[in-house]
Parts: C-alpha cells; sequence; structure tokens
C-alpha cells in the first residue's frame, strides 16, 4: 500500500512539475511568440503603407509638369493674401470697364474649413445698368467671388430706395454696397 501511495505522491509531483513547467516557461514563451507575430504582422503594413505612400510621391514627381499648368490655373484663380493689390487692380480695371466707380475696404482674411477666404466691403456707384454688368462681371470673373448681403439705393439725392413704388421717374444713379468673398489660395495663419 505504501508503494502505491509513493506512486501516487511522484505522480502528482510530477503533474505538478509539469504544470508548473507549462505555466511559467512553455505559456510565456508562446505568449511572446504571439506578441511578437502580431508586431511583425503590423510592421509589414506599415511598410506596405509607406511603400504605396513613396509610390505615389515618386508617381506624382514624375507627372509633375503635367500637373504644374493646373496648379497655376489653381493659383491664379485665388488672391495673394500677403498682398491683394492684383485682385485690387482687377476691380479698379472692371469698374473703368464698365464706366462705375468704386470702393473697397481693407479685406479681413479668415479660414473655412481647409480653405481661405477674404471678405472686402464693396461699395459701387453709377447707373442702375451699368452697376449690375459689373456685380454680374464680377461674379462670372476669373476670381471666383460671392456677393454677399447686396444693398442698392437711389442716388440722386432724393433719398428713395429703389423699391419704393412712389418714385415714378427712373432712377439715374445707384449706389451699391456688398460684402464679397473671395477665394485666397494661399492660406491663412
Amino acid at each position: 500500500m505504501e508503494t502505491k501511495k509513493q506512486i501516487y505522491i511522484i505522480a502528482s509531483a510530477f503533474l505538478l512539475l509539469c504544470l508548473f513547467f507549462v505555466l511559467f516557461f512553455v505559456f510565456p514563451v508562446f505568449s511572446d511568440i504571439d506578441e511578437e507575430s502580431r508586431n511583425l504582422i503590423s510592421q509589414k503594413s506599415s511598410v506596405r503603407s509607406l511603400e504605396y505612400d513613396f509610390n505615389f510621391a515618386e508617381n506624382f514627381q514624375k507627372k509633375y509638369q503635367e500637373y504644374e499648368p493646373n496648379f497655376k490655373k489653381i493659383d491664379d484663380l485665388s488672391i495673394n493674401a500677403q498682398s491683394p493689390v492684383v485682385f485690387i487692380k482687377f476691380l479698379e480695371k472692371t469698374a473703368v470697364d464698365y464706366g462705375v466707380k468704386v470702393g473697397l475696404s481693407s479685406p479681413s482674411f479668415f479660414n473655412e474649413g481647409n480653405f481661405s477666404f477674404a471678405n472686402f466691403n464693396l461699395s459701387v456707384a453709377g447707373s442702375f445698368s451699368e452697376v449690375i454688368k459689373f456685380l454680374k462681371v464680377l461674379e462670372s470673373g476669373q476670381y471666383p467671388i460671392r456677393i454677399q448681403n447686396l444693398n442698392i439705393v437711389d442716388n440722386t439725392g432724393s433719398g428713395n430706395n429703389l423699391e419704393s413704388k412712389k418714385s415714378i421717374q427712373p432712377v439715374k444713379s445707384v449706389k451699391a454696397s456688398a460684402l464679397i468673398k473671395v477665394f485666397a489660395g494661399d492660406g491663412v495663419q
């Protein structure tokens, strides 16, 4: 009976020793292998992503000459936030072409999403048809302009608003004021 007891004790000790070996040696090794495998997969994914980005940049560099005229066109659509002189000259030339007098405030620059814009307070004086033609040319001109808060009033001195039904005589001179919003491509800090 005593040998049976010794066999059970030895077998139990052997099982405990095997369990101890598995828990403290084998299991941590497999956990490390699993973790390293995940790291390797992650690194391979990062390498693929970097290779894709590198290939994209390389292809873009090769085609840059092809894209360059389009970049120039985009730059020509926007005003320079540091010096909007070219845009102001465009407004003055257009005003002369349409026979109106124009006044312009200093611009205020702001960002909207990923795009930069400039707001100008614009005042225009001239005949009603000239003012309307001038404003249409601004909206359909070379710069993306949005005319906001347009207000047109009689400028003949009678003080009548154009919407007034009391005025029987046609309005010869009007004054328009508007807030114009212009795309500024080089960004605002």
